[in-house]
């Protein structure tokens, strides 16, 4: 085995450190209330509750044991991490440029409801964010802020594609790479035999 000399690397590798988080709470909350948790819904305890509870979740990255899904994950996005970064720098780019400018033409909008949500940046940047992110809650801009909005829409769609194009890609190649060392290693293991 590869810690033969020493089980601190070991403890301190990626499964080990999620079985850790995920008994963690439960103990640190036994310890901190002096009782256990009867698992009834509803019940608060002073020691953070829900948030010590919801911290069990990450038990289920114990599955990465038997998937390596989050290792794929890491190895496409550390392959594509230059084009992701670009990527984030451009939507936050849009995200200021298109608040600050729908702020300018929607802060004295008739409707009352889209002045008060665009009468200063931070609001405008709340709801550009929104529309970035393909929502839209509010419908009654001014004409120039409906062309703004169209446009946002559009640089929205290629902001988002990019990423979504490069991990369906890298993960394709992931999933092909595993394919074709399994292949090799069962020809290595069941070598066929040509008479």
């Amino acid at each position: 085995p590869k810690f033969v000399d020493s089980r601190w690397p070991y403890l301190v590798s990626f499964l080990p450190m999620v079985d850790l988080l995920s008994v963690l709470p439960y103990w640190a909350e036994v310890a901190w209330t002096g009782t256990i948790w009867s698992g009834t819904i509803g019940s608060e305890t002073p020691f953070g509750g829900n948030l010590v509870k919801s911290l069990r979740l990450l038990r289920i990255l114990r599955f990465e044991r038997y998937t390596h899904a989050f290792l794929s994950f890491d190895d496409v996005i550390s392959r594509n991490l230059d084009v992701l970064t670009v990527t984030a720098f451009t939507a936050i780019l849009f995200w200021v440029f298109f608040g600050a400018f729908l702020y300018f033409t929607e802060r004295d909008n008739l409707d009352p409801e889209m002045a008060a949500n665009y009468n200063t940046v931070p609001n405008a940047m709340w709801l550009t964010l929104l529309n970035l992110s393909g929502e839209a809650p509010l419908a009654q801009y001014s004409t120039i802020g409906k062309v703004a909005t169209g446009i946002l829409g559009l640089f929205a769609t290629g902001v988002f594609g990019i990423p979504i194009g490069l991990l369906g890609a890298g993960f394709e190649e992931v999933v092909e790479r595993e394919n074709q060392d399994n292949t090799e290693e069962l020809e290595h293991q069941h070598p066929t035999s040509s008479q």
